[in-house]
């Protein structure tokens, strides 16, 4: 089962039980219950708003060797989601000195409590939770992760019969450049870590901005047409015209 079948399941039950879709405020964990060393980490967290034609909401931040910082981009409401052809979301970190990685992971929280950031956890352990949750870190995009070890029911075994360990989240780590996540808006906030790589004297400089842009109508177009032909051949199974679209 994909995650995008599981967030599905999840908005499913939330609306058949009644649950309002709500949007949070960014690194504000409320009355959710969690460790002192995650809510440690969450009280190092940055809000991040979006730039647009209007306001300029780039943070100028730093970040020493081996270290991370933290930032949490939440909605106000759902009208980048709500657009006709949808919406796509683009992150970047650019390095002014220095070198720093960026790891992103959509927000998609437990039974809709603030910051209970599911599957950032480490690959091997049954569902453990990454030193940095809930932000996400070098696992992210690398390795696959499960579920956290409070969703399993008495007697599964892991990941239980409704998941499965796989990829969750982004990453872009080219070493002294931009590095830039862009993936279609399906979430109401994004979990962003920042990861010192150059080891300096001085700190590594970095500006990070968030942005949002409404989907092209002629890129929808070719991802509905690229679709179309993925179904034909999905149907024919004929190997002259795999090839084909593999050279697509």
């Amino acid at each position: 089962m994909s995650l995008s079948v599981i967030v599905a399941v999840f908005l499913a039950a939330s609306t058949a039980s009644g649950r309002k879709f709500e949007t949070h405020p960014a690194c504000h964990y409320g009355t959710t219950r969690m460790p002192q060393w995650a809510k440690d980490n969450v009280k190092l967290c940055e809000p991040i708003y979006e730039t647009n034609v209007t306001h300029d909401r780039t943070i100028q931040s730093s970040v020493n060797y081996g270290e991370w910082k933290f930032f949490h981009f939440s909605m106000n409401d759902f009208k980048a989601v709500n657009r006709k052809d949808g919406s796509k979301i683009r992150i970047a970190a650019s390095p002014c000195h220095g070198s720093v990685e960026l790891y992103v992971k959509p927000g998609l929280n437990f039974n809709g409590e603030p910051m209970n950031q599911m599957f950032e956890t480490i690959p091997n352990t049954d569902g453990m939770r990454t030193p940095t949750w809930p932000f996400p870190n070098n696992i992210t995009g690398n390795f696959p992760q499960g579920p956290e070890a409070h969703m399993m029911e008495p007697g599964w075994e892991y990941p239980g019969p409704m998941f499965k360990e796989m990829l969750w989240g982004f990453n872009s780590i080219e070493f002294g450049k931009e590095n830039i996540v862009t993936t279609k808006i399906l979430h109401g906030s994004y979990f962003i870590s920042v990861y010192g790589v150059e080891d300096r004297m001085d700190a590594n400089n970095f500006t990070l901005s968030v942005s949002m842009v409404e989907n092209l109508s002629d890129e929808k177009a070719i991802e509905d047409e690229k679709m179309k032909v993925r179904d034909f051949i999905f149907l024919c199974c004929v190997p002259c015209v795999r090839n084909w679209w593999n050279s697509l």
